[in-house]
């Protein structure tokens, strides 16, 4: 079943690649198809044996991608959705570094995020000294606060004054970072 449109936008929303799929975003081509699976076989006399690695091909533009099990050793990254078309360059790089990194270091990915954000702040008129600052006047101007609030994982708003975790000095800024990785 193909993804629902998003209306903003017109097009399906990025589908993780899975190798037990049919379709999803192609690693190369970004675009949501159909991907032929083939399980790789070897033969030895006159018996033939499955091996835990499996190719995909795109329907597209026929780009190969290799499985091992359910990991997708190669092409390696790109995990994640293609970056915005008005994204600037700065923003743009993080990105694509931390959707390149998701799979081997989720935390690293998380901090590359981060940094990519911050520098769209700045991009935006921000100062890029505290990135919590940027966002709430960001939402002065007018970015939704539910962008603010995005920040956050599902379950967890902002707190309100220091958790126990914090020392005598209050919060020492914001510890949350949500990666979904399939």
């Amino acid at each position: 079943m193909a993804p629902q449109v998003a209306p903003s936008t017109g097009t399906p929303p990025f589908v993780p690649p899975s190798a037990d799929a049919d379709e999803w975003s192609c690693t190369v081509c970004g675009l949501y198809t159909g991907q032929r699976s083939l399980d790789l076989v070897y033969h030895v006399a006159s018996s033939t044996y499955k091996t835990p690695l499996k190719v995909t091909v795109c329907a597209h533009c026929s780009a190969l991608a290799y499985w091992f099990g359910s990991q997708m050793i190669d092409p390696a990254g790109k995990t994640g959705p293609p970056p915005n078309p008005d994204m600037p360059d700065g923003s743009r790089e993080d990105y694509e570094e931390a959707s390149s990194i998701l799979h081997l270091s989720p935390r690293g990915a998380c901090a590359l995020l981060r940094l990519a954000v911050q520098k769209l702040c700045v991009e935006l008129g921000e100062q890029g000294e505290n990135l919590n600052t940027d966002i709430g006047r960001l939402v002065k101007k007018g970015l939704s606060p539910e962008i603010q609030q995005a920040r956050y994982p599902p379950g967890r708003r902002q707190q309100r004054g220091p958790s126990r975790r914090d020392g005598p000095e209050g919060r020492q800024g914001d510890r949350a970072c949500s990666v979904r990785h399939p």
